[in-house]
């Protein structure tokens, strides 16, 4: 075997650490901005088509965003919850008045 030099263990614990580390943090973040996006891209979609075609306003408006709501439970959770549920709320008085 050849003996191991300061460099390659600090290659090796670096390597180590990009893997168990960096790498899930990265793909998490990355994931929660994908989720966001959909459901962002999601909402506008429901809202424009809601405009245009002024039927079922919040029924559409609430399907999106129980559907929003289930892609983003496990990983975003109750924040966005929160939101969605102001959002919901406004979507409803807006189409009371």
């Amino acid at each position: 075997m050849i003996p191991a030099t300061v460099e390659t263990r600090a290659g090796i614990v670096f390597g180590a650490i990009v893997t168990q580390v960096m790498i899930p943090i990265i793909l998490q973040v990355t994931m929660v901005a994908m989720i966001m996006t959909i459901i962002i891209a999601a909402i506008i979609l429901t809202m424009s088509m809601a405009k245009m075609i002024r039927i079922h306003h919040i029924v559409m408006i609430h399907t999106q965003i129980l559907m929003a709501k289930a892609i983003a439970e496990p990983v975003v959770g109750r924040n966005l919850k929160i939101y969605l549920r102001r959002l919901i709320h406004q979507e409803e008085n807006q189409t009371l008045v």
